[in-house]
């Protein structure tokens, strides 16, 4: 029991030694003001309304600031340069919050390309102090403001907090117009950022907005930008579905030119899938469309593209076929190159299925080609010798 009482009385004297320790009982130093807060004055701060002519000398005063400072930073002077543009900052308040947003949105990108990270801070304070105001007199046009100077910073979490205030507004109010333009913004910035999910929901519901809009001409920008965010972001189901969206847009504006290429690209997509039949269906039609416009290189793609799903799914007489198709398609478009190696992709699958002399005619023809255009005849040759050595009798 004694030792009981010996040990409290211990702990207790440990407690008030901590409570009395001059490290916790410190109080907290202030913070020095930010640079932007200060309160003394200035000689160029206007001490009443401006006329027009007065409000131009001002501005060219703040113009010639932001020279100056850039001079500064040019000698690499960047702690002078930062003063000059706080001054300038502070300056440029007096002209209302749009005025001095876009100020701290170009100085906080010289900070972030500089790489300094106090300045950032107190651009970034001064951006949230103005945030508050705006968000409490739910001054959309100011956020927007802020959001895209939070960009310039390379902020995206603070410019998408903005933005969704913004997006929220418009919803309320049931402003198309706004909650497109605030759908596109994020969508661009997730974008920037490598989102692609998230770039993807935004354009995913302005592209639905269109839709139900029958804005066709907005419905094509937005899909192809949906199309282009699918195909990075490793999306390919989601990727057919848009592309053929595209495709019936293509169709309804008889603007058959741009279908082939797509087309191209959505049996890709089902290569990536593992759908090789839908492949290849997207495949010949894109080749069939594209030759019937004469649009030869799109043709050759497509038939390049069938020919190695048919020799990647062992069916090398399908290949064959499309290569030889292939040769005509080139010799229309005067595509001697190309041709060339499509010799050899054939000359390939005949030494795959050992019929040599048929390789052999095929590599002779690339030589021919290749000594023409005085490219990979070595290879060409190369080619020939093995398959000769291969040939009975040789």
């Amino acid at each position: 029991m004694k030792g009981q009482k010996l040990l409290g009385l211990t702990l207790a004297m440990l407690v008030v030694s901590f409570a009395g320790s001059p490290r916790v009982s410190a109080k907290k130093r202030d913070l020095p003001p930010s640079p932007l807060e200060m309160t003394e004055p200035d000689p160029l701060l206007p001490q009443k309304p401006m006329s027009p002519g007065e409000k131009q000398d001002f501005l060219a005063q703040l113009d010639g600031l932001h020279r100056s400072a850039m001079t500064q930073l040019d000698r690499g002077n960047r702690q002078k340069a930062f003063e000059i543009w706080y001054r300038e900052l502070r300056l440029r308040r007096s002209l209302g919050p749009m005025a001095e947003v876009e100020a701290l949105g170009r100085v906080g990108a010289i900070a972030w390309g500089e790489n300094r990270s106090e300045e950032l801070l107190v651009v970034k304070g001064r951006l949230q102090s103005v945030q508050e105001q705006a968000s409490s007199s739910q001054n959309m046009v100011l956020l927007s403001e802020l959001g895209s100077a939070y960009e310039q910073m390379r902020s995206p979490d603070l410019a998408l907090s903005v933005y969704a205030e913004t997006i929220a507004a418009a919803r309320r109010s049931e402003d198309k117009g706004a909650i497109a333009e605030m759908l596109n913004k994020i969508g661009q910035l997730h974008l920037s950022w490598f989102d692609y999910v998230e770039a993807a929901t935004a354009y995913g519901e302005l592209l639905a907005l269109k839709v139900s809009e029958g804005d066709r001409a907005s419905q094509l920008i937005y899909g192809q930008q949906l199309a282009y965010i699918y195909d990075r972001g490793g999306m390919p189901d989601r990727a057919i579905e848009v592309k053929n969206q595209l495709v019936e847009l293509y169709l309804e504006g008889d603007n058959l030119t741009e279908i082939p290429e797509l087309q191209i690209s959505i049996g890709s997509d089902y290569v990536a899938t593992g759908k090789m039949a839908a492949a290849a269906e997207y495949y010949q039609a894109a080749y069939e469309l594209a030759e019937s416009l004469q649009q030869f290189s799109d043709a050759a793609v497509a038939l390049s593209r069938l020919g190695q799903l048919y020799r990647e799914s062992d069916r090398a007489e399908f290949a064959l076929a499309v290569y030889r198709q292939l040769l005509y398609v080139h010799d229309r478009s005067y595509d001697m190159y190309g041709k060339m190696k499509t010799y050899d992709l054939i000359g390939q699958i005949h030494v795959d299925r050992e019929e040599y002399g048929k390789a052999l005619e095929a590599f002779k023809e690339g030589l021919e080609l290749a000594s023409e255009l005085r490219v990979d005849s070595e290879y060409f040759t190369v080619q020939i010798e093995k398959v000769r050595s291969k040939t009975p009798g040789s």
